[in-house]
């Protein structure tokens, strides 16, 4: 395993991305690549072959090196985003040489060449966004803005839960949060669960998350009813119940703090998603 460590002190140069829908199975071709990309799973898995052979499933990214070879191994139907740019990146052999690296300078990010995503849907939401300005006029500092910051919440969601800095209970906490994120939750049935008195609880949890525990619960929310907004029919009310919210309209006020727009302004910006 590799390891990217990239110079965001100026921004990263926006190439291009997009979003592959395969029904029938598919094998990606070979080719050299010109730049750096950036591979998301959004459903099924994906094979791939550079420096190693990867399967990638539902979930995880895969970055692949500029000026290395990479191709498909396996026949699969999934459904992936794909992002390429560029710019100032050192492939690190080990996870120790990167932080390293990151020491010289505090705009450096860096992240394994493979890993599992914490918040799946807010990557989904920002590489949406960055899409929506791929054939936009004007819009190549957007674009490189949208790109740099993806890069560094990708950072921020590996460091979060890498070995170097992860406290395993809380990493336990989130992953019961995740799965449990729609449901009827509190912060005390939360303590109660994991054995913890509530107020150090609160106290851990935003330590290693940098969030309150209802916090940590709304965001997760909000990024779910973005990626429903943006990918269902469903109706503001339909939505609101499904990511947790029992009142609809505490819902389109906690989205319109959280996003700067009303459920139904969102849905109308960026539900024309991107496909190659």
């Amino acid at each position: 395993m590799r390891y990217f460590a990239i110079n965001l002190g100026s921004l990263v140069k926006y190439c291009f991305s997009g979003k592959s829908v395969n029904k029938e199975p598919m094998r990606h071709t070979r080719r050299v690549l010109a730049d750096f990309e950036m591979f998301f799973v959004e459903d099924g898995e994906l094979w791939m072959k550079q420096d190693s052979v990867y399967g990638v499933k539902k979930g995880e990214v895969l970055f692949h090196a500029k000026g290395e070879e990479q191709c498909g191994t396996r026949l699969n139907s999934n459904s992936f985003y794909w992002f390429h740019f560029d710019g100032e990146v050192k492939i690190c052999e080990t996870e120790e040489q990167a932080r390293q690296v990151c020491q010289k300078g505090e705009k450096w990010i860096f992240f394994a060449e493979k890993f599992a995503l914490q918040n799946a849907d807010r990557i989904t939401i920002m590489l949406t966004e960055l899409n929506h300005y791929r054939f936009e006029g004007n819009s190549e500092l957007v674009k490189d803005h949208l790109s740099s910051a993806l890069l560094a919440e990708l950072a921020r969601q590996y460091l979060l839960f890498s070995p170097f800095v992860v406290h395993t209970r809380i990493s336990q906490v989130v992953g019961w949060l995740n799965k449990h994120i729609t449901e009827d939750i509190s912060v005390v049935s939360i303590a109660e669960r994991f054995s913890y008195n509530p107020k150090y609880f609160t106290a851990l949890f935003k330590k290693y998350t940098g969030r309150t525990v209802k916090e940590w619960i709304i965001e997760k929310r909000i990024s779910f009813s973005k990626r429903l907004l943006t990918n269902s029919t469903d109706s503001i009310k339909q939505i609101a119940h499904t990511v947790g919210f029992s009142d609809e309209y505490y819902f389109m006020r906690v989205f319109k703090q959280a996003t700067g727009m009303t459920p139904k302004s969102y849905r109308k910006t960026f539900c024309a998603c991107l496909y190659s």
